[in-house]
């Protein structure tokens, strides 16, 4: 299923803010951290813990706090989006068939709005443009 999925993944291109600021790989487990920007969860503690940084990957504002906070609401957004853009949105390899909890079915303008919401990130060019 995985190998499924990232073939997947190769072949759509996802809006920015689904993309990791590090790696620019889809985000799996997007986590905010304390300067507000979010990052796949894997990158950003290789970051802090691996390569010892004390700064802020996008923003370079110094880190005291290297907690990290589960984006839930991107992470459902990615989901959503996968899926409303998978060639089988009914198969049982769909990236929802996997989630305990049922997804909300949004409308375009939900999803254009809420992405406008979490478009705060530095890294929000070109995102619009899947939306034209």
């Amino acid at each position: 299923m995985e190998m499924q999925r990232s073939n997947l993944d190769s072949e759509i291109e996802f809006p920015q803010d689904f993309r990791c600021p590090i790696s620019r790989d889809l985000m799996k487990e997007p986590v905010i951290i304390s300067t507000g920007v979010t990052y796949e969860r894997k990158n950003i503690e290789k970051w802090f813990f691996t390569y010892k940084k004390k700064t802020c990957p996008a923003t370079m504002q110094g880190i005291e706090n290297f907690g990290v906070t589960p984006n839930h609401t991107l992470k459902r957004l990615i989901l959503v989006w996968q899926n409303s853009h998978s060639p089988s949105s009914s198969s049982s390899c769909s990236p929802c068939s996997s989630s305990s909890s049922p997804l909300p079915s949004f409308k375009r303008d939900e999803m254009v709005s809420l992405l406008k919401t979490l478009g705060s990130s530095p890294f929000k060019e070109g995102w619009m443009c899947f939306f034209h």
